[in-house]
């Protein structure tokens, strides 16, 4: 069931990696891959339990007091180049919370991903799905100081949107995520990777 829409919502905004597509596996093992190469230790559990942010926060928590020669920049930088070729050959895995998205697109309400991850990756995907262009927002980690579950990333979507947030319904599928959207002031839906939720609007 697609969520109804309500003159009340002016902007649907969207996470990105575990909500729209099925990528967050590609981005554990480009992390694990760049941190063998440099002699350092990533487990999938503990990338699971650490994601939510953007990578100035999450990779200090991968590293759970590692030291390592490198800046967290440069560690981004070649995971970011890893897995850029990993986006520009692989078959997207797209879930079901996309039909709720393409669902919106060309209706009244404004549409938008806010995401923690790398623009340049981001724009790959969205370039392949034919989604870029349709967006009236995309927030990725690189354009705020405080990501999730600091509210700023939301923030910044509905003021640029000019949107309230009592106006904006947020879908989510990670605990940092949600705290954001939450934080922002908006409505937030948590979306489960294999069914749509079954849920309105609010107001509706």
């Amino acid at each position: 069931m697609i969520p109804t829409m309500h003159v009340k919502d002016r902007a649907w905004l969207f996470d990105f990696d575990g909500t729209l597509v099925d990528t967050m596996p590609m981005h554990c093992a480009a992390y694990i891959k760049v941190f063998e190469a440099h002699g350092l230790t990533l487990s999938e559990s503990h990338f699971y339990a650490s994601i939510g942010g953007p990578a100035h926060q999450t990779i200090p928590l991968f590293l759970k007091g590692q030291k390592c020669e490198l800046s967290t920049s440069e560690l981004h930088r070649f995971k970011k180049e890893e897995i850029n070729r990993v986006f520009e050959r692989c078959e997207i895995p797209i879930l079901p919370a996309m039909r709720i998205l393409r669902h919106a697109v060309g209706q009244d309400t404004r549409v938008g991903i806010v995401t923690s991850g790398a623009r340049a990756g981001v724009e790959i995907l969205l370039v392949r799905l034919g989604l870029l262009k349709t967006l009236d927002i995309l927030v990725c980690g690189e354009d705020v100081q405080h990501g999730k579950p600091w509210p700023e990333p939301y923030c910044l979507a509905m003021n640029k949107l000019g949107v309230a947030p009592q106006e904006t319904l947020v879908f989510e599928d990670s605990d940092a995520g949600e705290k954001s959207a939450l934080a922002a002031g908006a409505l937030c839906i948590r979306v489960d990777r294999m069914t749509l939720p079954e849920v309105t609007s609010h107001g509706a």
